[in-house]
């Protein structure tokens, strides 16, 4: 079994400490690298430094949870009719996967600011 990179370099550490010592060590790293390791992939990290839901490059994503966008994200949907009650980063990721999107948003100010950004098959009303 081939070992990642961080297993390598954790390797002569694992040989030092004690085992409990070791364990707590790796139990520790774990706990904060793996969250890191989602932020970053998952686009999380970005979304939160932009206060907007994007992925990894930057791209508009659904405000949803991860589990379901990953459900949706590889799914042909060029075909299909989308209705979306509250506009915003869902209806602009819509636009590109669908073939229509009507999407009801009753906040004035919100409307105009995404009314710019919208495609040709995106109706906002």
């Amino acid at each position: 079994m081939s070992r990642t990179p961080l297993q390598k370099a954790f390797s002569p550490i694992k040989r030092i400490l004690a085992s409990p010592i070791w364990q707590f060590t790796r139990s520790l790293s774990t706990a904060i690298l793996t969250p890191l390791r989602f932020s970053y992939v998952t686009g999380h990290f970005r979304s939160s430094l932009k206060n907007i839901s994007v992925n990894k490059s930057g791209e508009f994503i659904p405000w949803y949870s991860y589990p379901a966008i990953d459900f949706i994200i590889n799914k042909d949907f060029s075909w299909k009719r989308i209705l979306e009650f509250g506009a915003g980063q869902s209806t602009l990721s819509w636009g590109k996967k669908a073939k229509f999107v009507k999407s009801f948003e009753e906040d004035f100010n919100w409307y105009n600011r995404l009314k710019s950004k919208i495609n040709l098959n995106i109706d906002l009303v």
